[in-house]
């Protein structure tokens, strides 16, 4: 949204930028959601490689059996809350410091605060996509504005 630079001002105009700011979360939340929705995580993931210019290969890492363990393998909670952990540390847009993970029978639950929703979808978005993980109930909450 760099061409609206002109906006970052006080009163009216600071007012649109941030309507237009939180217009523009609202849509790339919306095209996340509906990517996950059309194909699975899989294709998720590669959609977004693509439009990142990375192509969608991890070097053979990224081919239609992906995800599939041996018959009877299951990731253990420690490992999925150590991971999950782990992302939502090293993510450079978002603050966890406010951000309790628990994780049962592969089910993550995030708690907590963070500073706004693009980022409670983010966090939600980074525990989702780490292996092992059947569902994520996200219980954060955005800090108020005012």
């Amino acid at each position: 949204m760099a061409e609206h630079d002109g906006l970052r001002r006080g009163g009216e105009q600071g007012e649109r930028w941030r309507v237009m700011e939180q217009m523009e979360e609202d849509r790339a939340a919306r095209e996340r959601h509906a990517l996950r929705d059309t194909g699975g995580e899989g294709e998720y993931r590669r959609r977004l490689a693509e439009q990142r210019g990375g192509g969608g290969g991890d070097a053979g890492l990224g081919g239609p059996n992906r995800g599939r363990g041996p018959k009877g393998y299951r990731r253990s909670d420690a490992r999925i809350l150590e991971d999950v952990s782990d992302r939502l540390t090293e993510d450079r847009d978002l603050d966890a410091s406010g951000v309790e993970v628990k994780v049962a029978d592969g089910e993550v639950t995030l708690k907590g605060t963070v500073s706004d929703r693009a980022a409670r979808r983010r966090a939600e978005d980074i525990a989702s996509s780490v292996s092992g993980v059947r569902h994520v109930t996200n219980d954060l909450r955005a800090a108020a504005t005012g």
